[in-house]
């Protein structure tokens, strides 16, 4: 997977713990919409809407700091707290 970085992209690695995460949101989307998410929809999306839009900011740091923890990837402490 590679993430878009001042125009560049980069690789970043992923544990089979976060692969695992993500395959889980994919599949919770599928099941929440009926369909596989499109570009540019999000796999962290609000449950509690009726078409995919991002869950609410609070949410949102508190799911992203888990992945980050599951991942491996230090730092996830300071989006809990400045999220």
């Amino acid at each position: 997977m590679s993430s878009k970085m001042d125009g560049r992209r980069q690789m970043v690695p992923m544990s089979f713990e976060l692969i695992g995460v993500l395959e889980m949101r994919r599949t919770e989307f599928e099941r929440k919409f009926g369909r596989p998410p499109r570009r540019g929809e999000p796999l962290f999306f609000d449950p509690l809407a009726d078409v995919p839009r991002r869950m609410p900011r609070e949410a949102l740091a508190a799911a992203m700091a888990e992945v980050m923890a599951l991942s491996g990837i230090g730092g996830y402490e300071s989006v809990l707290t400045h999220g």
